[in-house]
């Protein structure tokens, strides 16, 4: 059973989730969350059309990238709990599958930051970007919230972090 982790002091960790509905809509969460464990940010975000679980995951992956350079954040830390994700965003070489674009440019984003690093967890550990990407796909919406958790997040958080 693996549990969130803080990034170290002076880095924001970014916590990204793809989910998908039986109806071919989906939806991604991210969380951000600082050197204390506090929430700084929260996105959930639908797709109207998305039938591929490894896209909706990179898709979570550059939501969390725009949020982070929209909040001007200079070294982040990027997790997700897709493997394939991880191995695509942090492999030296072309990606030529189908999602090549995306692929490279999530890299490119990554390359504005000062300090970047991208890492897998497992679900257990990314929880709450989960609970996010699904209340994105379920109820077809598109939220953020700054600084205080939407209630629903608050029994996951809370034993994680400060809230």
């Amino acid at each position: 059973m693996e549990h969130w982790l803080p990034p170290e002091e002076g880095w924001t960790k970014l916590n990204a989730d793809g989910a998908l509905a039986k109806d071919g809509s989906g939806g991604c969460g991210v969380v951000m969350r600082d050197h204390d464990g506090r929430f700084l940010t929260g996105v959930s975000h639908f797709f109207h059309l998305i039938s591929d679980p490894e896209r909706a995951e990179l898709l979570a992956c550059k939501q969390a990238l725009v949020l982070a350079r929209a909040k001007g954040l200079s070294r982040v830390v990027l997790e997700t709990d897709c493997l394939s994700a991880v191995a695509k965003i942090g492999g030296n070489d072309i990606d030529r599958s189908i999602h090549g674009p995306l692929v490279e440019e999530i890299k490119s984003m990554l390359e504005d930051f000062a300090g970047h690093s991208v890492r897998h967890v497992r679900r257990t550990g990314n929880k709450v970007a989960h609970i996010l990407a699904r209340f994105g796909c379920e109820n077809k919406c598109c939220e953020v919230w700054e600084l205080d958790p939407p209630d629903f997040l608050v029994p996951v958080l809370a034993p994680e972090c400060a809230v």
